[in-house]
């Protein structure tokens, strides 16, 4: 009897570390989310007339992303109140969107040298 429990004994401690590393990611995955999301508004921005220059050198991107979904936003803004006349490009979207697909579509499709921003509405 003793013997069988010993035995027992390794797959119980790795259900334990199991069920530990599992209820971290549940934790940690909407953590690392927001950290993803964090407000790095003032951080590499561009002229605003450079970066509507490099959307409207791009229709064919913006129009492929908001393709996706129609709340889907592509549009030039100045994030950052301490850096006025500086901009980049917010694809913005909602819950009807495909994400993995926009974030695919901006690895691959760029809008020049602009810096973009994904963010969720």
């Amino acid at each position: 009897m003793q013997n069988g429990r010993s035995q027992r004994l390794p797959l119980i401690l790795i259900g334990v570390i199991i069920m530990i590393g599992a209820v971290g990611y549940l934790v940690a995955a909407p953590l690392m989310d927001r950290w993803a999301g964090a407000d790095r508004s003032c951080e590499n921005l561009m002229p605003r007339s450079e970066v509507e220059a490099a959307l409207a050198a791009n229709p064919d991107v913006a129009a492929k992303l908001e393709a996706v979904s129609p709340d889907v936003r592509v549009e030039v803004v100045e994030p950052c109140a301490e850096k006025p006349g500086m901009a980049t490009i917010r694809v913005s979207y909602g819950q009807e969107a495909d994400l993995e697909y926009l974030r695919s579509t901006l690895m691959v499709s760029r809008f020049g040298d602009a810096p973009t921003v994904l963010r969720s509405r």
